[in-house]
């Protein structure tokens, strides 16, 4: 068979790999059948200045290298490793790129192939759970009338909003109406329409449900970003404050 190992490190490809510091937030790697994660770091621990940017090695096995590749690229895609900037997109950019794939390798392939594309959200769902996250923590911390839901109006009105910003810059606009029992009645996402709703919202976690069924998006909200964990990958999003200073 076939094993491929990648180096996670905690470094900015896009930034001519500068090593990156501080505290991981959350890591955690599915546990998938054909791979190994040898690491020496969890949630909770920082990642100094003084030694080296690698921060783990995960290898998939597979019968067949093509196999291997999509194994490993899949169980990265998927891992939430949240705090510090990694090279896993880029990594994730590599095993998938056509050329990897075929064998065509040598010294210059990151030189023609940089694979630093910045990772947007791939659904407007992100965006929506993010948004709803978002408000779960707001409502979670009132401090005065803990018991009317979030968003209650006498009257019907405008409905809550929330912005994000992608990795690569571009802001995202979110608006979305709770009805009275604070089921999510309507979302847009950059004025457009979103066929979802909401089984369950919590500050780390929502369940959202659409034409094509239930999905779930595990998120952690920090003062600055919002992780967003889902079926199409992780992505992060920065929080654009509603109210800037002039």
């Amino acid at each position: 068979g076939h094993a491929i190992e990648v180096r996670l490190c905690a470094e900015d490809p896009a930034s001519g790999y500068l090593p990156q510091t501080g505290r991981i937030l959350t890591f955690d790697v599915p546990d998938a059948p054909n791979t190994r994660v040898d690491t020496g770091v969890g949630a909770g621990d920082s990642v100094p200045p003084y030694y080296d940017s690698m921060i783990a090695k995960v290898i998939a096995w597979s019968p067949s290298r093509d196999g291997a590749a999509r194994l490993l690229a899949r169980t990265l895609a998927t891992a939430r490793v949240h705090g510090v900037t990694t090279n896993r997109d880029q990594l994730v950019q590599v095993l998938e790129h056509p050329e990897f794939l075929a064998g065509h390798l040598d010294t210059g392939f990151l030189e023609r192939h940089p694979c630093t594309e910045p990772r947007r959200s791939n659904s407007a769902l992100s965006l929506v759970a993010a948004a709803l996250a978002e408000q779960a923590i707001n409502r979670a911390a009132a401090a005065v009338l803990e018991q009317v839901p979030s968003g209650w109006r006498n009257a019907p009105s405008q409905g809550q909003s929330a912005q994000f910003a992608e990795p690569d810059g571009t802001v995202r606009s979110v608006s979305y109406r709770l009805d009275r029992s604070s089921a999510l009645a309507s979302a847009f996402v950059d004025g457009e329409p979103v066929d979802v709703t909401a089984a369950a919202v919590t500050p780390s976690q929502v369940v959202l449900e659409g034409p094509g069924g239930r999905e779930r998006y595990d998120i952690l909200v920090t003062d600055t970003e919002a992780y967003v964990d889902g079926p199409d990958g992780s992505v992060v999003l920065r929080r654009v404050n509603r109210f800037p200073l002039p």
